[in-house]
């Protein structure tokens, strides 16, 4: 009993590490969290959509005091299209899925990495 206790333990650690980081795959390169605007271009190419959005703004004035850039990838058909998230310092804060992909899937990436 106290082994299968154990090993439940260690598997549930395992997930909520894993859960912690988000990994995108382009092609046969990755990129994660905590990873560079640059390195998520040289990776994975020109994303389909980019956007910017005001995080935080200044309470009285109404300013943007803080500006994160979205960028979304099309994984076309049988994927989805995948929204990375990059702070003000250009480093990438989450990824995440949005809807299914469409059409030709423009998420391969760098292929001679």
């Amino acid at each position: 009993m106290r082994k299968l206790i154990f090993l439940f333990v260690i598997i549930v650690g395992i997930f909520v590490i894993a859960s912690k980081g988000w990994t995108f795959r382009c092609g046969i390169g990755l990129v994660t969290t905590g990873d560079s605007k640059n390195k998520v271009l040289v990776t994975c190419g020109e994303p389909t959509f980019k956007k910017q959005k005001c995080e935080i703004r200044h309470p009285e004035t109404g300013i943007c005091i803080q500006e994160i850039d979205i960028w979304t990838y099309n994984c076309g058909d049988g994927d989805f299209f995948y929204e990375l998230t990059f702070n003000e310092k250009d480093i990438m804060i989450q990824e995440k899925t949005t809807a299914r992909g469409k059409g030709i899937s423009q998420c391969k990436g760098n292929s001679t990495q």
